[in-house]
């Protein structure tokens, strides 16, 4: 399985792109962070992490969504 935990660094790097844990659950439908930073934890939502906090990117999600369609079809 693809490795999706990326870090990004850079002092002035926009990260505009990037969903909060609170956005990421919301998008997804999903309850529990737990749920959530397992998901990440497996590889099966790619994140990246900025500093010590995880965001998720909302095309990165979508592509791993499709994935997971066709996976499962």
């Amino acid at each position: 399985m693809k490795n999706y935990h990326t870090q990004v660094g850079g002092r002035n790097q926009g990260y505009s792109d990037l969903l909060t844990v609170r956005e990421t659950l919301k998008y997804l439908g999903i309850k529990t962070r737990n749920t959530l930073h397992c998901w990440a934890y497996d590889n099966m939502v790619p994140s990246v992490k900025v500093g010590k906090r995880r965001r998720y990117r909302k095309a990165d999600l979508e592509a791993a969504l499709e994935q997971s369609k066709e996976v499962q079809a």
